[in-house]
């Protein structure tokens, strides 16, 4: 079976760092060069709303997935091909793993982003995730521990 989507997982905020802004880019222009169609969060702001804004000027499809609440906080983009209202980050996430079967991701938090995506997945073992609680606690790094 074809691959027809990709799913973006990435932050509603740019970044500090300017790569990230031009790897947005570079990847809604690759997406949108391969004739593949991007499914994301549904933002209009951050490396979100970039790597959304890149696919559609390259002439890609976007479908946009976004909660209820958001919508209302009127950070929704509304230049898209589509845009699904959800009523949560819940169904956000299996809507877009329905539409997108291969997931890419960048997180503000690096590794510990990828990690949590992962374990939101229900990919990482159990164990993985107790040993970083455990080491979280024992160097008192309180965000880390509540992160993993």
């Amino acid at each position: 079976m074809p691959v027809r989507s990709v799913c973006v997982f990435c932050g509603a905020s740019i970044g500090a760092n300017p790569a990230y802004r031009e790897a947005a880019i570079a990847l809604g222009q690759a997406i949108a060069r391969r004739g593949l169609t991007l499914v994301y969060g549904g933002g209009a702001v951050g490396l979100m709303g970039t790597v959304a804004d890149a696919a559609m000027a390259a002439g890609g499809e976007v479908i946009g997935i976004i909660p209820e609440s958001l919508m209302n906080a009127e950070i929704g983009h509304k230049g898209l091909s589509r845009l699904e209202v959800v009523d949560g980050m819940h169904a956000r996430k299996a809507r877009m793993a329905e539409l997108g079967p291969i997931g890419l991701s960048r997180q503000a938090a690096g590794a510990a982003g990828c990690e949590r995506l992962l374990r939101e997945a229900g990919r990482v073992p159990r164990p993985y995730r107790r040993r970083r609680l455990r080491a979280a606690a024992a160097s008192g790094d309180v965000a880390a521990g509540a992160a993993a």
